[in-house]
């Protein structure tokens, strides 16, 4: 089943307020740029929020399907494989951002594989949706739906901004680049 998302609201400084012990999380009040009943999808940094607070809002908001962001995830420090396939999925993760390989911040070509694979293989918890991101263009479509296949979500944000009074526009050329791939 495709799920189309164009708009995914980065809370973690939202959230921050509300991460006090015994005191449940919940999103700014109506009104303001995002609720809960506007919103099915959000993104985070569980590595600036804490591995266990990430777990608790999963745990506490089964309805919503949360994006793990790896700012600051130690790119360096920690297996990519380890961290994003396993310790994100693990603790509820339902999509993984991570470095897409010929980007700013890129992987290798095999690293981003890996993880992308590793995302989606079966283990004891359910698989997440790898999402390469960084570097991306609306020319890169093809080859990145090449590479990683039709399980994947493609994250550009960067070169869309770019685009300024023409990010509608753009945004509609993206998406309808992807729905029109026929995969070789």
């Amino acid at each position: 089943m495709a799920v189309e998302v164009s708009s995914v609201p980065d809370t973690t400084a939202s959230l921050a307020p509300s991460l006090r012990p015994n005191e449940s999380l919940s999103l700014p009040a109506s009104g303001s740029m995002m609720t809960w009943t506007s919103w099915y999808a959000v993104m985070v940094q569980p590595m600036i929020m804490g591995l266990s607070n990430f777990a608790k809002l999963v745990r506490e908001n089964l309805g919503i399907a949360f994006f793990a962001h790896p700012t600051l995830a130690g790119a360096a420090r920690i297996s990519p494989r380890l961290l994003f396939g396993k310790i994100f999925r693990m603790l509820g993760a339902d999509a993984l951002v991570f470095p897409n390989h010929g980007g700013r911040f890129g992987y290798s070509p095999d690293t981003c594989r890996d993880l992308a694979q590793t995302a989606l293989a079966e283990w004891w918890c359910k698989p997440a949706v790898p999402v390469p991101a960084g570097g991306m263009t609306i020319d890169r479509v093809g080859e990145m739906l090449d590479f990683y296949g039709a399980d994947v979500m493609l994250l550009i944000g960067g070169a869309l901004l770019q685009a300024r009074e023409r990010l509608t526009q753009e945004t509609a050329a993206f998406v309808a680049k992807v729905k029109g791939y026929r995969y070789g």
